[in-house]
């Protein structure tokens, strides 16, 4: 066998046999096979050489360098490295009608107990209408009576029968096994780390907590509020039109007729409802200040939040003012006018340099110390200041285009001591003007600190 190379590339060009003094070259398909099998490297053995890829990848080499185009066994080791997650198809089966199959999930507990003193809450969606329950919980214990209760509610209201129920692998589900056992109702859960297998309720969730911060950021409400949000989320949920039930409301799967929206208000604002105690008293209030905080169940009336009782009621007679939140914050420009003077120290200059005098200064009343004294006789027990010269002090020249409102004092017990005190500049506690001398009315009896 006598091989043909190319010079620079050194590959495989051509290959033949001598016979009777001549050289007959053969097919190259025949020597690329015998060559192959002359080096005796399996298509496994390049898979591990070329550090595992994929089979569509080794279909893709060079058929003359001698590789096979296809794995003969299945490789463990590509399954324990590269093993991935099979991609979700979209759901095929579709319901037929109302209440053939619901969806549950119970969301959290949260941190923060509503006003109710819940911390989670039941989701039931329904899979035909796409319309949603949301019940508060206090404990996830409550999760049967609340899907009793719904089930009644399924069979009187719209005289349907539950046919399937989806949930995931929650332990709040298994104390209804026994019911679905009885009743004919099948149980399906999801597998163990796959909530994409419910995820007609995990997607309602999502909607329902984007409407309820909505709400609750719109209307400026305390955390505690919720439950309120959540109720009120799934109740417009419930009346918005949906591009998966063509532009219908769930509201109109259910009911078969087009929702009423004259009684919707915008949550969280400023309401007034009618004081029902008034007529105790002619001089009483007649009506109450308060928060429109949801719709209530079973009651032709609006569910608001009493600002000054803080009682939870429902009322029809209720005035609205749909602009107006009173839980907004303030406006920074409040905020900055509300804000304190500035302090200015006027005890910077030192002992060897006096500050300078002028003639357009006012010096201090002499009836300052008098004055402060009256208005707090706990003044008149101050140590008197040590360490100071006879010469005339003046204040400084700081305070000539400054007005001060405030003052500084400091207890004589936290006091430096009297040899690194300022000659000259230590400020004198009953050294102020009249004006300065309701500010004592603070100070503290200890001698610590003021209280303003």
């Amino acid at each position: 066998m006598i091989e043909y190379l190319d010079r620079h590339s050194r590959r495989l060009i051509g290959a033949g046999k001598r016979r009777n003094g001549l050289y007959y070259f053969e097919d190259f398909s025949r020597v690329h096979v015998v060559g192959v099998s002359k080096k005796n490297d399996s298509m496994d053995t390049w898979h591990q050489r070329l550090g595992h890829p994929s089979e569509t990848v080794m279909k893709w080499l060079d058929p003359v360098s001698g590789i096979q185009s296809s794995i003969s066994n299945p490789c463990e080791i590509c399954l324990r490295a590269k093993h991935a997650r099979d991609i979700f198809p979209t759901s095929v089966s579709k319901t037929t009608r109302i209440f053939e199959l619901v969806h549950c999930d119970v969301w959290g507990p949260y941190n923060t107990a509503s006003s109710c003193g819940a911390r989670s809450f039941l989701t039931i969606v329904d899979d035909f209408s796409r319309a949603v329950w949301v019940y508060l919980l206090v404990d996830k214990t409550e999760v049967f009576s609340m899907f009793m209760n719904f089930c009644a509610m399924v069979d009187r209201q719209f005289s349907q029968r539950i046919k399937m129920v989806r949930s995931d692998n929650g332990t709040e589900f298994n104390c209804l096994k026994d019911f679905f056992r009885t009743s004919g109702i099948i149980f399906q859960t999801s597998c163990v780390a796959t909530p994409q297998q419910n995820g007609r309720v995990e997607r309602k969730h999502r909607h329902i907590l984007n409407v309820a911060r909505a709400l609750r950021f719109q209307a400026h409400l305390p955390i505690h509020f919720w439950g309120e949000c959540v109720l009120t989320a799934a109740h417009l949920i419930n009346l918005t039109p949906s591009a998966v039930l063509k532009h219908k409301t769930p509201f109109e799967i259910l009911f078969q007729k087009p929702p009423d929206y004259k009684e919707l208000r915008v949550f969280g604002c400023l309401c007034f409802a009618y004081n029902l105690r008034s007529s105790k008293d002619k001089f009483m209030s007649r009506s109450r200040k308060c928060v429109f905080v949801g719709y209530s169940f079973g009651k032709k009336g609006w569910k608001v939040y009493d600002l000054e009782t803080h009682e939870y009621f429902t009322s029809r007679d209720v005035k609205f003012f749909e602009d107006q939140f009173p839980f907004a914050t303030p406006l920074a420009d409040d905020l900055e006018e509300s804000s304190p003077m500035p302090i200015i120290d006027t005890w910077e200059y030192p002992s060897s340099t006096p500050p300078p005098t002028s003639s357009s200064e006012v010096a201090l009343p002499p009836t300052s110390t008098q004055e402060a004294s009256d208005m707090d006789p706990s003044l008149d027990s101050l140590p008197p200041d040590l360490g100071r010269g006879k010469r005339l002090k003046t204040p400084s020249v700081r305070l000539k285009d400054y007005e001060t409102h405030t003052i500084i004092h400091e207890s004589p017990f936290l006091a430096p001591p009297v040899s690194s005190r300022p000659s000259g500049t230590w400020p004198s506690s009953l050294g102020c003007g009249p004006s300065c001398c309701a500010l004592f009315k603070g100070f503290s009896r200890t001698g610590y600190s003021f209280a303003f």
